[in-house]
């Protein structure tokens, strides 16, 4: 008995010690934002390539489409534009009601 009550405290307190996914995400967006700015392309390509890997398994949508712009805009910044009109073809998915992206997308285009 007290063995399986140690057993739920420790999953529950695995699981409350276990990073949110949005927060996660927010990190991602965040760091590879600032390396943008700073001019560290590298940098900043990878942090979203883990954003958009992270956000792809979340479902997150509207995630995997901020970290898409994110993924063009550096590649704009680094005068990559075959590689940034391919990005930005593609309208944001309508199933993303995220007015930010939309307006994001366009100033990108």
């Amino acid at each position: 008995m007290i063995r399986a009550a140690l057993s739920g405290l420790l999953v529950v307190s695995i699981a409350a010690c276990a990073p949110r996914p949005e927060v996660r995400l927010q990190q991602l967006y965040d760091s590879a934002t600032a390396q943008l700015w700073r001019g560290e392309l590298t940098g900043a390509a990878a942090e979203a390539r883990e954003g958009a890997n992270v956000a792809e398994h979340d479902a997150a949508t509207a995630w995997a489409g901020r970290f898409t712009l994110l993924t063009a805009e550096i590649r704009l910044v680094s005068r990559d534009l075959t590689a940034a009109a391919a990005l930005l073809n593609d309208p944001p998915p309508a199933a993303v009601n995220d007015r930010w992206i939309a307006a994001k997308h366009r100033f990108l285009q």
